[in-house]
């Protein structure tokens, strides 16, 4: 089994980070239980379709395998990697916007503090949010699942 560490970060996992990846056409790859029926197979089977995105049928030792044992909820999607933007461009949208606020995060180390953070940003019209590029996490499909819902 893959530790966190260890996991790609060209992946995200489970029913709502996978649901906007696919809406924000980052998806390359879906990955869904071949065993798994029901109304989120289908909604998101047909979100994949609209997309372009192809379709594997996979057994669910191998989904867990992929996230390391966390839970996946029947689906994994392989994404592009996350592209960070650079401190000008942030600054620069802060400009455009009648009263920004920028998080600026140094040294946190728990995707899930993380993934918490950005939720709350993300529901509080953050305008940008800063890390720094080394000794802290960065955006990992732990993150991303725990940022979204």
């Amino acid at each position: 089994m893959k530790t966190t560490k260890e996991l790609s970060l060209d992946i995200v996992y489970g029913v709502h980070a996978v649901t906007e990846s696919l809406e924000a056409n980052t998806g390359n790859k879906l990955y869904i239980q071949d065993d798994l029926r029901g109304k989120n197979v289908d909604a998101i089977k047909a979100l994949a379709a609209e997309k372009k995105v192809s379709i594997s049928w996979t057994p669910k030792k191998t989904l867990s395998d992929m996230t390391g044992g966390a839970v996946h909820q029947g689906f994994v999607l392989r994404v592009s990697e996350f592209a960070y933007s650079e401190l000008s461009v942030i600054m620069d949208k802060a400009e455009l916007e009648e009263n920004p606020l920028v998080l600026i995060l140094d040294g946190l180390n728990d995707p899930h503090n993380f993934g918490s953070i950005l939720r709350t940003a993300d529901a509080t019209q953050v305008t940008g949010v800063i890390i720094p590029k080394h000794r802290a996490v960065g955006v990992t499909p732990v993150v991303a699942k725990t940022s979204t819902g």
